[in-house]
């Protein structure tokens, strides 16, 4: 069931009075992986790499609907969903994790209006409709997961005819 947990944001998580681990890790986490050296060293890749494939992910169907599965705090993304928010753009996506919230807003403190819903859920419990985005990006996350493929497998279900899993 989606509940509204505060303005803007939306869960599908059983309301429970802890937090998840990585949200007691977040910021330190991003403090870490947002470096050069670490990225370097550890992935062979600049932070800048990552913000360009979000650029390419966001870009491969504009007007469709795109999932951000594991997004995290949008670390990488959150400048790339906001440019794409205006203008001729309408990014129609789905961040699947409400401490995102923070790195969404714009200057004046709120959500972007229709750039993206957050919706707080468990990636190894997909809630969404089967064929449902045009593009899924999942970048950073599958490492952490045991059973990497299964995952992927169920993310593949998502997509719609024609989509992209970046």
């Amino acid at each position: 069931m989606v509940r509204l947990v505060e303005d803007d944001i939306y869960s599908v998580l059983p309301d429970v009075p802890h937090k998840h681990l990585y949200d007691r890790r977040a910021a330190a986490y991003d403090s870490i992986v947002s470096t050069w050296l670490y990225n370097r060293l550890m992935w062979g890749a600049s932070p800048l790499d990552y913000v360009a494939f979000a650029r390419e992910a966001v870009a491969s169907h504009p007007a469709g609907q795109m999932l951000d599965a594991g997004c995290g705090s949008l670390l990488f993304t959150a400048q790339v969903y906001l440019g794409f928010g205006s203008g001729d753009h309408c990014l129609r996506s789905v961040v699947a994790d409400a401490e995102a919230r923070a790195c969404a807003l714009d200057r004046t403190g709120r959500l972007r209006p229709r750039a993206y819903p957050l919706i707080a859920s468990d990636l190894s419990n997909l809630v969404f409709r089967p064929e449902n985005f045009h593009t899924i990006l999942c970048m950073n996350v599958l490492h952490q997961f045991a059973g990497a493929a299964e995952m992927i497998s169920k993310l593949k279900d998502l997509l719609a005819d024609g989509g992209s899993y970046i």
